[in-house]
């Protein structure tokens, strides 16, 4: 009986989702997840989360009404202004992943469009100079907002 509760547990928590803890509010539904943002010589890795509804709202998107919220995963060059998207992930209301989406690794830079979100993004963090804790300290004063 005690082994079936270990393995019910460890079934249970790892099937759980997991959830950023140091989320930063760049829009009314757009989100940059401190956690896992890394830099490197060349790369800047960023989670993105977007809320579904005001995706629906505010573009006009064709979400299914059962999502939501989505995370991208973005690569930034630093060296040019191009993305990719490494990775895709759809939830429900209750954090449970709907879709998927892993994108190949020779995937193709492409340009990022000037005047949209994806700039606003990649402002964000060239200026949080490369460290996370002063990205911090200057969203923090309020010297970056989504635009």
């Amino acid at each position: 009986m005690k082994n079936r509760l270990i393995i019910f547990l460890c079934l249970f928590l790892i099937s759980m989702p997991s959830f950023a803890t140091d989320w930063f509010k760049i829009d009314d539904y757009v989100e940059l997840d401190y956690d896992r943002l890394r830099y490197n010589t060349d790369k800047i890795f960023v989670w993105i989360r977007y809320d579904a509804e005001g995706l629906r709202k505010e573009y006009n998107f064709d979400i299914e009404k059962n999502v939501k919220y989505l995370e991208y995963w973005y690569v930034f060059s630093k060296n040019d202004l191009n993305y990719l998207i490494r990775n895709s992930v759809e939830y429900d209301k209750n954090g449970n992943i709907l879709l998927e989406g892993m994108y190949p690794e020779g995937k193709d830079f492409k340009e990022i469009p000037q005047k949209s979100h994806l700039m606003d993004i990649f402002d964000i963090v060239i200026q949080g100079k490369q460290n996370v804790e002063s990205l911090k300290a200057i969203t923090n004063m309020g010297m970056l907002r989504y635009k």
